[in-house]
């Protein structure tokens, strides 16, 4: 039958479903940040963010993660999106996976803002005035 054979094609030289599923875990944390996102998969996001935010060589500041790897999936996500081949219930659930993302790197972003605020590297934003005429 059909279906048989339609298996047959799937499983031949398959890895077990578990194991395939899985499989994107052993790409590099940029591509495991976009593929998390564009799949919209929460569940290693926080620990991947946390390997990419530690890499200070590649990424200085917290927001450089979001600059660099997240908006990278971002992208992606529009282009899908844009093509027809992402629905938005699909992107909804990316945009939960990077509101995840950002709100861990939240206050890690705000320590070293209050640090380059201490050392002087920035000036502390005034509210400012608005006049009217």
């Amino acid at each position: 039958s059909a279906l048989s054979q339609a298996d047959r094609r799937l499983s031949f030289g398959a890895l077990p479903p578990d194991q395939k599923r899985e499989e994107w875990r052993n790409l590099s944390v940029q591509e495991r940040l976009s593929h998390a996102l564009v799949k919209g998969i929460t569940t290693h996001i926080v620990s991947d963010v946390e390997e990419a935010r530690a890499d200070t060589a590649k990424y200085p500041q917290s927001l450089n993660v979001i600059e660099g790897p997240l908006m990278a999936g971002m992208v992606t996500i529009g282009n899908l999106f844009g093509s027809g081949r992402m629905f938005l219930p699909q992107v909804v659930k990316s945009a939960r996976v990077m509101k995840k993302a950002v709100a861990y790197l939240v206050p890690f972003m705000e320590a070293e803002r209050q640090l380059r605020l201490e050392r002087g590297e920035i000036a502390e934003a005034s509210p400012g005035k608005v006049v009217m005429a």
